[in-house]
């Protein structure tokens, strides 16, 4: 099994990188980074399967021996000229890679192509809302990869937002540096829903899909976590870990906001195509952040 990486250098992309160490069938990767250098010296160890090519080099690949094309590539801040160059890479690569040969695409898209404030769980039916110019080009990608790859086995997963070791800007790393730091904790609203998916669980499903037979891939997927908590539990559920784990206390106060988002995802059919479940809970997870922080 081949497949080509781009963004290997993400926060996805080195996870599935290691995961991928551990499957006793070994998938050969060919990983394209701005970072390759690095990166290879990073995985060193797993030079026998990984090779590592800038980004730019996706020329060099011989796509006809290609199983799938992952893409992982796509910039994540809001900035509109860098989407623009991202959305104008992810185009140029497929096109490369369909016309000489590859045999089938995986494209990482977001559950923020549906609306924020939505009253229940997403699920591949639900009417798209692009409420940022960051949604704006995910569904770009979306459309770019059935138009492209519309002659061959392609899919496009709506992926959860993620969190794990090293994800600094999500407010569970936060809230964990809070109580580290003996720091109260102060929350604005309370009843807004999240469902986060760990990265090794991110990582863990997508080996699924690049291991199933992608003529049976539907051309949507939503992946995530089907836990489901507010941001009153979450916080809760950080300053419960660090008083029973690790002896620290802190206090939870709440600023009203009458503010909703829900970005909770149904990921039914996701489960069911690749017979696929999670292995980290949100407590785990957690656990995992002090466990790092602390060390």
């Amino acid at each position: 099994m081949k497949v080509v990486l781009t963004g290997a250098g993400g926060f996805l992309g080195q996870h599935l990188i290691q995961a991928c160490n551990f499957q006793e069938n070994k998938i050969e990767i060919m990983a394209l980074s701005s970072q390759a250098k690095k990166l290879s010296l990073k995985y060193s160890e797993f030079k026998k399967w990984v090779t590592f090519y800038n980004s730019n080099d996706y020329h060099k690949i011989k796509w006809e021996e290609v199983d799938i094309l992952l893409n992982c590539a796509f910039p994540r801040n809001e900035d509109g000229q860098q989407i623009a160059n991202g959305l104008m890479y992810i185009s140029d690569i497929i096109e490369n890679a369909v016309s000489n040969g590859v045999k089938s695409v995986i494209n990482i898209s977001s559950q923020s192509v549906y609306s924020q404030i939505r009253e229940n769980s997403a699920d591949e039916n639900t009417p798209l809302n692009l409420e940022s110019k960051y949604a704006i080009g995910k569904y770009a990608s979306e459309l770019l990869v059935n138009k492209l790859c519309k002659n061959i086995p392609h899919t496009n997963l709506r992926l959860s937002s993620l969190i794990g070791i090293g994800f600094d800007q999500r407010i569970t790393n936060k809230l964990v540096k809070q109580v580290i730091n003996h720091k109260n904790i102060q929350i604005v609203g309370g009843n807004q829903i999240f469902s986060f998916l760990d990265v090794r669980d991110a990582a863990d499903a997508l080996i699924s899909v690049i291991l199933s037979s992608p003529k049976t891939w539907q051309e949507t997927y939503n992946l995530g976590s089907s836990e489901v908590y507010t941001l009153s539990e979450l916080a809760n559920t950080v300053i419960s870990i660090g008083k029973n784990r690790f002896d620290i206390n802190v206090d939870l106060t709440f600023q009203k906001n009458n503010s909703w988002k829900n970005l909770s995802l149904n990921c039914s059919r996701f489960c069911k195509t690749f017979r696929w479940k999670q292995r980290y809970w949100i407590q785990d997870t957690i656990t995992d952040l002090f466990l790092n922080e602390l060390q």
